[in-house]
């Protein structure tokens, strides 16, 4: 694919009004970082966001040249998709309350049928470079294009996947960034397979929305360099594209870490720029025993990460302590070489 001076890059987004000032950051940081002989179109999925939040978008919109397509996500949108049909009770719900994975679903069958492609990216992220080269990247043929997930990097981390997922050369991606072939997704209705086998494995695995992705996709996606999907617990990196917070969120906790004076001031830009941080009380306590660790002695973090930040069942608490611990031994690794390229 090639550029143009009008060409127009098309993502998309789904966002709540918990995730807002996340959006906010990411359309700024994108709109500084893209080049003027590019227009951005953003397309925005949202089942609810208050008046306040649209009004304070389109303004933002407006002063970074960002064409703002505003999609709600209702009963009669589903129906004309066509993505309603199979949909069961549960899943047809998951589309209203919270579940924003199942909004990028929606997307080959609610946008332009002329688009061939889109960037989906999460409302957690934040550009530090232009996304141009993620829009020209050919799909060679593939459904999408991908990067890997940084913790979980293969199937053998996942064993329960490991009968779902057979072909040798697939790598465990991450959802939070990804380029849709559309017109693939669109001929071969990949939404609806994925919408079904959600129905069929939710007891079998661990990360619904993006196991079943890659469940679907498995041989059918380019990888492209981490720098594009560039997570939190990496070390600093000052060739990373984009970064994704997908852990403490820095809108939302008073946390000094990686990247957060750059997200500040993005945020001081935005319409948001008198938003203050909420400190939950369970961040709190973190935080006075994170001080106090050599009173606490180690194991704390652990332990505290697993009793206040996790949902989960109460037999499952032995494999997520260790999924937790493996976690932190890999994000100790020494800094990696410096990332380049696609």
């Amino acid at each position: 694919m090639s550029s143009s001076p009008t060409e127009k890059i098309h993502i998309a987004v789904a966002c709540n009004d918990q995730y807002i000032c996340g959006l906010a950051v990411l359309l700024q940081s994108i709109g500084e970082h893209l080049e003027p002989d590019y227009h951005l179109v953003v397309h925005l999925l949202y089942s609810s966001l208050s008046p306040e939040a649209l009004s304070r978008l389109e303004s933002l919109a407006q002063a970074q040249r960002i064409l703002l397509d505003s999609i709600l996500v209702s009963h009669n949108l589903l129906k004309r998709s066509g993505i309603d049909e199979g949909l069961t009770a549960g899943n047809r719900t998951r589309f209203f309350r919270g579940s924003e994975f199942y909004h990028r679903l929606l997307l080959p069958s609610v946008l332009p049928a002329s688009l061939e492609r889109v960037i989906y990216m999460d409302s957690d992220m934040m550009a530090r470079r232009s996304i141009a080269p993620l829009w020209i990247k050919p799909f060679d043929g593939k459904a999408a294009l991908v990067i890997q997930d940084p913790i979980l990097a293969t199937v053998a981390d996942m064993p329960y996947l490991q009968e779902l997922i057979t072909k040798p050369d697939s790598r465990y991606f991450n959802s939070g960034l990804i380029v849709f072939n559309l017109d693939r997704w669109r001929r071969e209705k990949l939404a609806q397979r994925v919408i079904r086998l959600l129905d069929e494995q939710r007891a079998q695995v661990r990360y619904p929305d993006q196991d079943i992705l890659n469940i679907v996709l498995q041989g059918e996606c380019q990888v492209l360099d981490q720098s594009w999907n560039y997570s939190q617990y990496l070390p600093m990196s000052d060739q990373a594209a984009i970064i994704h917070f997908t852990d403490l969120k820095p809108w939302s906790s008073e946390h000094s870490g990686y990247y957060q004076e750059e997200f500040d001031a993005f945020l001081r830009k935005t319409p948001w720029q008198d938003h203050k941080p909420v400190r939950p009380f369970f961040f709190g306590l973190y935080e006075f025993c994170r001080r106090h660790r050599f009173i606490l002695n180690v194991g704390y973090r652990d332990f505290l990460a697993l009793l206040l930040y996790k949902s989960i069942r109460p037999w499952t608490w032995p494999q997520t302590y260790r999924s937790i611990r493996e976690k932190r031994a890999r994000t100790d690794r020494p800094k990696p070489s410096l990332i380049s390229g696609l």
